[in-house]
């Protein structure tokens, strides 16, 4: 059962629950808005009580229209509980969203421009996300996307929470560098955009399964089936594929970069011509009306005789599933 109260909020209704800690929507006397209060569990260990405390610290540093604000953060000492107070953003996450399918090439550009707004915000820091997936982009009601979850964040300017060679995140979003025991850089949420991008076009992960060999697999061969050309404009696909590359060195150099090239891909692709009606089926809709119009039955029987085309195949979106968030230490085996 979760707690009435936390600190000075007043518990309405649990949001989510991780391993070490929950999510809770709760409210403040004197505060007009809701807020999303992440309390971490007493029994947490070390490393869960320095991630947690690294994100409060990290979180209140990161002010940015595409980044979730975190506006408190404190410790209820009765009942042994530290939490961090951060807007309540009403919309949902970007994962359930895709539960409805993929986007028009339109709203997945300004969804990833909001992105990489909000990362090059946080890079400018030395800030690195290092877990970015479509539950830690949140969707305001007017559709604008925020950042969220900096629990497994690098500050570059400071010390090594984990030890050289620890691999961090969720393993269908892990930079193929990684898996080599190479450490990640700005690139590496690059990638992780990238990987956003392909997501939002197509409705399916750039790399799914749930077997952590057979995802890591996927990603060091690099991999993956191809955009298809009803999806996005060819320059669009080609900004994609750029911040997929399993070089580094070839990818956007920047998350700035990346807004840039997609910006221009986006400007420079031409309006998708509305169809207009086939010669085809206005000469059968004369004919159609002829017949109406003399009483003639045979061009009817004719046309009603004819096999009707099968209905067209749906493409279903990949069934969600739960991601945990990992870390590993040293390297997974080839």
């Amino acid at each position: 059962m979760p707690p009435e109260r936390v600190g000075p909020y007043r518990i309405v209704r649990e949001l989510g629950r991780g391993a070490f800690g929950a999510v809770f929507l709760a409210s403040r006397e004197g505060l007009a808005r809701e807020v999303a209060l992440k309390v971490l569990f007493p029994g947490a260990d070390a490393t869960a009580q320095a991630r947690f405390q690294q994100e409060a610290r990290l979180a209140s540093q990161l002010e940015h229209p595409n980044i979730v604000r975190c506006s408190d953060l404190g410790r209820d000492a009765q009942r042994g509980l530290h939490y961090l107070a951060l807007d309540y953003v009403a919309g949902g996450s970007l994962k359930e969203r895709l539960r409805a399918g993929s986007l028009p090439a339109e709203e997945a550009c300004q969804i990833i421009l909001d992105v990489c707004r909000g990362l090059a915000h946080a890079h400018g820091l030395q800030i690195l996300h290092r877990d970015l997936k479509p539950d830690n982009v949140l969707l305001d009601p007017a559709g604008r996307a925020l950042l969220t979850d900096f629990g497994l964040a690098r500050d570059l300017s400071v010390g090594r929470l984990t030890a050289e060679g620890t691999i961090v995140g969720t393993p269908n979003y892990f930079p193929p560098e990684t898996l080599g025991g190479g450490a990640a850089d700005a690139r590496g949420d690059v990638y992780a955009v990238g990987l956003l991008l392909y997501e939002c076009l197509s409705g399916r992960r750039t790399f799914p399964g749930t077997d952590f060999m057979e995802v890591t697999a996927q990603i060091r061969r690099g991999r993956y089936a191809p955009l298809e050309r009803d999806c996005a404009p060819p320059a669009l696909v080609a900004v994609c594929e750029r911040a997929l590359s399993l070089d580094p060195a070839r990818r956007y150099p920047s998350a700035l970069e990346l807004a840039d090239a997609i910006e221009d891909a986006a400007g420079s692709s031409p309006p998708v011509a509305s169809e207009g009606p086939r010669p085809a089926l206005i000469a059968l809709g004369l004919l159609l009306l002829f017949l109406v119009a003399t009483g003639g039955t045979l061009g009817a029987l004719i046309l009603l005789d004819r096999p009707s085309a099968a209905p067209p195949e749906l493409a279903l979106a990949e069934p969600a599933r739960p991601e945990p968030t990992l870390e590993l230490a040293g390297q997974p085996s080839p």
